[in-house]
C-alpha cells in the first residue's frame, strides 16, 4: 500500500516546482496508517502558511494596526481626548490634606495655648481644605469647549494620517499587481522566441534557413531575457516598498493576492470637479480637522477674555493640632501654710498654699480640643496685572487669524488636489482609450507578421521588430490600465467611497 501526496508550489501564479512525497509502510511493524496520516496534515499545513497571501484589504488593516505615523496619529488623539478630561475636571471642587510635624527651639508661641517656650517645643498640624470656583467669567466653561473641539480635531487629524496611508498601501499593491502583469507579458514573449528559437534552429540544421537568422532570434532571446529579469526585479522592488508601508516582520514569504480588476467597456468619469468636492467637504478629515481648530480658536479668544472678569470661589477648611507644651492638672500637692497679713487686732493671716501636678495633654484628647473649621467665599477683581490678560487676549486672537487662514487653505488645498485627481483621470483615461487602439493595431500587424515569418515571406529583423512593438504596446496598455484604475480609485475616495479591488 502505498500513499502519494502531490504539492505545487506556486510562484508569480506559474508553477516552478512539483514535489512528490510517496511514502510506501513497510514494514508495518515501523509505519503505521495514522502516522501516514498524520505527516500528510503536517505537510498540508506547512504547504497552506507558504501560500498565505494578503489581499488589499488585509494590507491596509495592518498598516493602520503597525505603521508608525498612524500610531503617532492615534496617541495624538488620545492626549487630545485626556486634556478634554482634565477640562472637565476642572468643574469639580478641588480637596488637599495636609500634615506637619515640628519641633521649635527657641522663644515660641503656643499656637493652641498661647502661651510662651523656651524650650524645644513639639507640635503637630493636620487639615483638609477645599475650594470651589464659582464663578470665573466662564473661562472654566469656554476652556471645555475649548478643549472638546481640540479633541475633535486630534480625531480628524488621526483619521487624515489613517487615509493617507490607505491611499499609499492601494498604490503600491496596484504597483504590484501592474508588475505581475508585466512579468506574465515578458516571460510569455520570452516563451514565444524560445519556441522561434527552437525552430530556426531546426530549419538551420535542415539547411533551410541561413544561420544568421538564428543569431538574430538568439540575440532577441538575450534581449528578452533581460526584459524577465528586469521586470522580475521592479516587482521585487515593489514588493519592497510594500512591506516597508506595512513594516511586516515576517517578509519573506509575504505575497499578495492578485485580484481580477476589470474595468467596463464604457468606463467613464461620472462626476464633476465641484460634486466631487462638495462630497469630500463632506468627508475629508483634513477639512474636519482645519474648521474644529478654528472653533477652538475662536473659543479660546473667549478664553482669554474671561481673565478680565472678577473670579468668586467658595472656600473651606478643617483642621487640628497637637502642641508638647499644652498641659492638663491631674493633682494637687499642699505646700503648708505661709503668713499673707495680720488682722486690726494684730493676728497673723496664714494662707494655705498649693502646687498643680500637671502632664502633657494625651494626643487624642489634643485632635479633639483642637478641632475647627471654616468656610468662606473669596472675590478676586483683576485691575492690574502687567497687560498679561490684554496679551493674552491679543495672542488668541491673532491665533484665530492664523486658524481662518489655514482653514481656508485647506479649502484651496482640497479643491487643487480633486482638480488634479479629475485631471490626471481624464488623461489617465484618453491614454488608456487611445492605447487600446494602439494594442490592438499592433497585435494584428504582429498576427500578419508572424504568418509571413512562418511561410518565409518575412526575415527575422522585422519580425523581430513587430514582436517588439507588440510587446511595448502591451506594456503600454497595462500601465496606462492600472494608472486608469488608480486615478478612479483615488476619485471614490474624494467621495468618501472605500479603495477597494
Amino acid at each position: 500500500m502505498r500513499y502519494r501526496f502531490r504539492f505545487s508550489i506556486k510562484k508569480n501564479g506559474c508553477i516552478t516546482m512539483t514535489y512528490t512525497f510517496v511514502v510506501n509502510p513497510f514494514p508495518l511493524k515501523t509505519m503505521n496508517h495514522k502516522f501516514i496520516v498524520a505527516l500528510g496534515a503536517l505537510l498540508l499545513a506547512a504547504f497552506a502558511q507558504a501560500q498565505d497571501t494578503w489581499d488589499l484589504a488585509r494590507c491596509v488593516n495592518y498598516a493602520l494596526e503597525n505603521n508608525i505615523t498612524v500610531r503617532i496619529g492615534d496617541l495624538n488623539k488620545l492626549r487630545a481626548e485626556v486634556n478634554y478630561a482634565q477640562a472637565k475636571a476642572q468643574t469639580l471642587p478641588s480637596l488637599n490634606g495636609f500634615a506637619s510635624h515640628t519641633y521649635n527651639f527657641g522663644q515660641t508661641i503656643d499656637p493652641y495655648t498661647n502661651q510662651f517656650a523656651n524650650s524645644m517645643v513639639q507640635s503637630d498640624n493636620f487639615g483638609l481644605s477645599s475650594s470651589l470656583n464659582l464663578f470665573s467669567g466662564l473661562a472654566v466653561y469656554n476652556s471645555i469647549q475649548q478643549s472638546k473641539h481640540l479633541m475633535l480635531a486630534g480625531a480628524f487629524s488621526s483619521d487624515k494620517a489613517k487615509n493617507d496611508v490607505a491611499l499609499l498601501v492601494s498604490s503600491a499593491y496596484l504597483q504590484i499587481v501592474l508588475n505581475e502583469e508585466l512579468l506574465k507579458v515578458a516571460t510569455q514573449q520570452r516563451n514565444i522566441t524560445q519556441q522561434q528559437e527552437e525552430r530556426t534552429q531546426k530549419l538551420v540544421d535542415a539547411g533551410a534557413a541561413p544561420l544568421g537568422n538564428l543569431l538574430e532570434v538568439q540575440a532577441q532571446m538575450a534581449t528578452e531575457d533581460l526584459n524577465v529579469v528586469q521586470a522580475q526585479n521592479n516587482l521585487d522592488l515593489s514588493y519592497v516598498s510594500l512591506k516597508q508601508l506595512l513594516q511586516v516582520k515576517d517578509a519573506d514569504n509575504f505575497r499578495i493576492a492578485l485580484p481580477v480588476v476589470e474595468l467596463p467597456a464604457d468606463v467613464a468619469i461620472g462626476a464633476t470637479i465641484g460634486q466631487i468636492y462638495d462630497l469630500a467637504v463632506q468627508n475629508m478629515p483634513e477639512l474636519k480637522a482645519a474648521q474644529a481648530n478654528y472653533d477652538a480658536s475662536e473659543i479660546g479668544v473667549k478664553v482669554a477674555k474671561g481673565g478680565m472678569s472678577p473670579t468668586l470661589s467658595l472656600n473651606a477648611s478643617i483642621g487640628t493640632g497637637y502642641s508638647g507644651i499644652s498641659k492638663e492638672v491631674v493633682g494637687i500637692n499642699s505646700l503648708g501654710q505661709s503668713p499673707i497679713g495680720q488682722t486690726e487686732s494684730g493676728e497673723t493671716v496664714y494662707t494655705e498654699n498649693f502646687q498643680a501636678i500637671t502632664q502633657v495633654k494625651p494626643f487624642t484628647d489634643q485632635l479633639n480640643g483642637n478641632f475647627n473649621q471654616s468656610v468662606g467665599f473669596r472675590l478676586s477683581v483683576p485691575i492690574f496685572n502687567g497687560l498679561s490678560t490684554r496679551t493674552n487676549i491679543a495672542l488668541a486672537e491673532i491665533s484665530r487669524s492664523n486658524s481662518e487662514l489655514n482653514l481656508e487653505q485647506a479649502k484651496n488645498t482640497l479643491y487643487t488636489s480633486i482638480q488634479q485627481a479629475y485631471t490626471d483621470a481624464v488623461a489617465a483615461l484618453n491614454r488608456y482609450k487611445a492605447l487600446q487602439k494602439s494594442e490592438e493595431a499592433f497585435k494584428l500587424s504582429f498576427n500578419y507578421s508572424e504568418q509571413r515569418f512562418n511561410v518565409g515571406m518575412l526575415n527575422v529583423v522585422d519580425y523581430n521588430q513587430s514582436k517588439n512593438r507588440l510587446i511595448k504596446a502591451q506594456s503600454d496598455l497595462l500601465q496606462a490600465r492600472y494608472q486608469l484604475i488608480f486615478r478612479l480609485k483615488v476619485l471614490d475616495f474624494y467621495q468618501g467611497r472605500a479603495i477597494t479591488l
